[in-house]
Formats: structure tokens, sequence, C-alpha cells
């Protein structure tokens, strides 16, 4: 009888499935794909020497075979089915490879995601089997990960880096090459954010880099450290890699080759991290460069009638000075101090104990980052919450500064960003940004020769910090917070102003952070500014 006409009397009792064939054996073979993929018999077994695949499939084991053949001697079979978008010349002999490829031209929010992770509380889904592979690993304790072999093996002199995909080494080579011999790709994704000019030339970049731009306690941290009794989770995939190391013992944690030395005679120092050297020569600047003088703190930040009806705007990207355009103002009209100064004297802070010189050590690492790295520098430290009024009424759903993490007596939390102003700007500064003046006064510091910083519109998360003390009268009889972060001049090599924010104190992850606005502060509170030259009369 024709084949389409043989009764087909062996059916499949599984449920929903009506396969049905004329042939017992058929329907013992079909019978198998209804169990989970470990449980097939996998007779087929390849007779290799040294190798011990083996499947349930007859023919997978056919294509299997052909592996072990040279390269040239392999069945080519015509790829017919041809990628028609523009500039795209991929093509395969498979439909359904095809058909997978051609999502890789739709944006990656438009990508079905049907592989979905199937581990208790993760909502992990992707495009790709492999990537949902690759993923539930993360779940298996470390030690039971897959460990695929680095046979990969980067080739230049004093590097041992060693890789199990052939195209990182590819990446990595290129780290040897000059700067201006790096193979470079068009960086055509762009930040959207406000006065951000970060670009990149891969879209998942772009997307982690946009996270950078939220409050941190906003930023989804999505990677979780398996370690037994640790709580730990990050933003950052890397952030969680370096974390785990810490949990190994100190003999078996993965050394980086500390590839930058230092060139100055007699010194031995090498590290791995190149900003760390940049630090260190510093070490090898005449003393006089990193003198410390003992000079009166200043801060003085007179209020205004409209403390709570200006929106402020906070960029944890400001540099550390900044002069409005429009001003004109020259600061090269100023004399140079041609060394750096630290002001030390009205918090306190001793003289013995190498302090006073790791505070200059940290405060030229800080000003050595660059706008990204100090960005995460303050994150790391500081975030902004809205204060529930049970200090201060006034202050309630009003912005306020905590620590992120715990923070060290003398750590430099960052610096206070604003615009630079002189005596005679005053006034066009505020004409400039289209405000009163009593709204720059609101975030103003006085320095010295009749200058100024306004944080106001520009400043960063340093300049939400509130002051310990009431602000009416009516909440003068309550405890008062005490005071544990106050502010420390330093003047730069071109004598510019910069004022850091320093811990007082030991102060816990989640602690509000306070300082004392000075007497002037109290004194001018409804008044008008009065700009001072004179250094005795600050507070």
């Amino acid at each position: 009888m024709p084949a389409d006409q043989r009764p087909k009397v062996h059916k499949c009792d599984h449920d929903q499935c009506d396969y049905s064939t004329e042939y017992k054996q058929n329907l013992k073979t079909h019978q198998q794909t209804h169990l989970s993929a470990d449980q097939r018999p996998k007779v087929h077994k390849c007779d290799h020497d040294q190798c011990d695949y083996s499947t349930d499939k007859k023919s997978n084991l056919k294509k299997h075979q052909q592996t072990h053949l040279p390269a040239d001697q392999r069945p080519q079979r015509p790829k017919v089915h041809k990628c028609d978008h523009d500039q795209c010349d991929y093509s395969t002999d498979r439909k359904g490879d095809l058909k997978t490829h051609q999502q890789t031209h739709l944006p990656a929010d438009q990508r079905p995601k049907v592989h979905k992770c199937d581990h208790d509380q993760c909502d992990y889904s992707t495009d790709k089997k492999s990537n949902l592979k690759t993923h539930q690993q993360t779940h298996l304790p470390a030690d039971q990960r897959p460990q695929r072999p680095k046979v990969h093996k980067c080739d230049h002199d004093q590097c041992d880096y060693s890789t199990d995909k052939k195209s990182n080494l590819k990446t990595h080579q290129q780290t040897h090459l000059p700067a201006d011999q790096r193979p470079q790709r068009p960086k055509v994704h762009k930040c959207d954010h406000d006065q951000c000019d970060y670009s990149t030339d891969r879209k998942r970049d772009l997307k982690t880099h946009q996270q950078t731009h939220l409050p941190a306690d906003q930023r989804p941290k999505v990677h979780k450290c398996d370690h037994d009794q640790c709580d730990y989770s990050t933003d950052k995939k890397s952030n969680l890699k370096t974390h785990q190391q810490t949990h190994l013992p100190a003999d078996q944690r993965p050394q980086r080759p500390k590839v930058h030395k230092c060139d100055h005679d007699q010194c031995d120092y090498s590290t791995e991290y190149k900003q760390n050297l940049k630090t260190h020569q510093q070490t090898h600047l005449p003393a006089e460069a990193n003198k410390i003088d003992d000079v009166q703190i200043i801060k003085q930040e007179p209020v205004c009638n409209y403390w709570y009806n200006v929106k402020h705007r906070t960029d944890n990207r400001a540099p550390l000075w900044a002069a409005e355009s429009s001003i004109k103002q020259e600061f090269t009209e100023l004399e140079p101090n041609k060394k750096t100064r630290t002001y030390f004297s009205q918090i306190g802070i001793p003289k013995n104990d190498g302090v006073r010189s790791r505070i200059n050590q940290a405060i030229s690492y800080y000003k050595c980052l660059n706008h990204e790295d100090r960005e995460r520098y303050l994150n790391e430290r500081l975030s902004v919450q809205k204060h529930d009024g049970s200090i201060f009424s006034e202050l309630k759903d009003q912005d306020e500064v905590i620590a992120n993490r715990d923070l060290a007596q003398w750590e430099i939390l960052g610096h206070y960003a604003g615009k630079h102003y002189t005596d005679d700007s005053y006034s066009n500064g505020a004409n400039s940004m289209g405000t009163i003046l009593t709204n720059i006064d609101r975030y103003s510091f006085n320095t010295t020769q009749g200058q100024f910083i306004s944080g106001f519109r520009s400043g960063n998360v340093t300049t939400l910090i509130n002051a310990c003390k009431t602000y009416s009268e009516s909440e003068n009889g309550r405890n008062l917070p005490e005071q544990n972060v106050s502010y420390m001049r330093h003047t730069d090599e071109q004598g510019k102003w910069i004022v850091f924010i320093i811990a007082l104190k030991d102060i816990k992850a989640g602690v509000r952070l306070w300082t004392d606005y000075g007497k002037q502060y109290w004194e001018s509170m409804g008044s008008t500014i009065e700009i001072s030259d004179n250094e005795d009369d600050a507070e």
C-alpha cells in the first residue's frame, strides 16, 4: 500500500500527543522524545580515539563524526538562505538559523526573550539559549561552576594574560599597541543626559553608563554574592567578581601584573593601577609642594527667604572648580601660589601620626580623578534621601545626605562643587544665570581675595548636607544632632580654591551627615551677604 494509506495502529499515549505510526519500533523511538534530555538513552557513541561523545540520535552522531575530519574534507551544504538586511552578507544552509540571525538586526528591547531562567526569584530572560545556559551557572556554588581551560595566552613580553576565548585574546592584544594604532569603532551610542558627553561603540555600555545618572540607591543591584552569610550585591558584574575574591584565602587571590612602574631614581614601586602610580609619583615632588599651613577653615553660607522654593540640581560629575563663562572672569589675574596648600586649623586635625600627610595624599588622588571616576567616588560614599521631619520639622521632605557605607575618621568624602565668583562679578553672575542674588547666596562659600563659590544650580551631592542646628525658634529646646563632617579649604597649583568635605569621626552606613554652618551663617539669616577678603572674618 502507499505509505499514506497504511494503517497507523501504533499510537503515542503521551498527553496531548497525536503521533501514530505503522511501525512499533518508530513508536518506541518517538516516545523517548518525551523524556528529559538527560534521561534519553545515548546509545550512539563516537568511536574516535579519546572522544566520549554519545547521543540518542543516529543523525546527531553522523554530524558529530564530521568534526573529526580535516576542515577541507567536511561536507559543505550550500548556504542558500541569505540575510536581506542592508550591508549584511550572512548566509547559512539552515532556514532556522537565518530566522534566528535576523533577530540580531532588531533593537535589543524588541527581540523575543523566550529563554527564561527557572531559578527561584530570578526573572532573567534572553533571546539566546546559550546566554541562558551561561547565566544559569551563576546560580551554582563557585566551586561547581565549569571552568574552561585558558588555552589562549598572550605572547607579549612580561604579560601572563590568558583566556578561554580566542576573541578575548585578540581584544586584549590591542592593549599592547600604541594608543594611536588601536582600531577604533565609531562611538555612535551617545548619552542624552544633560551636560554629559559620554559616547561609546557598544549599546550595552551606554545602557550601563546611563544607570550612573541614577541615585546610588535606585540602581538595580542584580549581581549578588552567593557566599554563605554574605548579603553583598552590586549593579556591576565586575564589582561582584572583585568582591568574591575577598572570600578566598589570601594566597589564592589572583594577582594582576604590576606593569606600572615608577621611573624615579632608586624607587622600585610598581602597581597594577595606572592611577595609583600617578598618585605615588607625587611623593617624589619637593617637600614644599605639599607644605601644610595652619590657616582657618572658611565656611559662610547665608540663607535667604526662598529657602524651600528654589529647585536645586545636583551633578556629581561637576568639576573641582568652574567659572561662569558669561562673567568673563580671568583667574590668571590672581597671583598663583605655585604650590598646593591645605588648611587644617579649625577642625582639629592632629599633627602627629601622619594624619595630615595621608589627607594630602587623598586630596592628590581625588584631584587626579576624571569626571566618571569622581562621580563613582561620590556615589560610593554618599547618597540623598528625603528628611522625615524627625529632627527638624522644617526640613521634612527636603533633601538630606546619608552615608552609603561606613566612613572612616578624616576620610575625604568629596568636593564642594560650584561656580567661582569675585566681588565685581557677583551681580553679573546672577544676571547671567537668570536668578536673584539670594539664590546664589543660598549655597555659597567665601574663600579669600574677594572670591566665593556658589553651588546653586551646579552643585554636587555635598551641597545638600544640612546644618546641625535648628532652623526655627520653636525647635531650639530639642536635642540637636552632632556635627560629623566639616569643610576644609585647599588651593591647587594655580591658586584656585577647592573646598573638600571631610569626616570628623567614624560614621556608620545609613547615618545622616551634619555640619556646623558657622556663626556668620546664623547672623546673616535674612540679611544681604557681605563678601569679605579678610581671612580673619571667616568662621
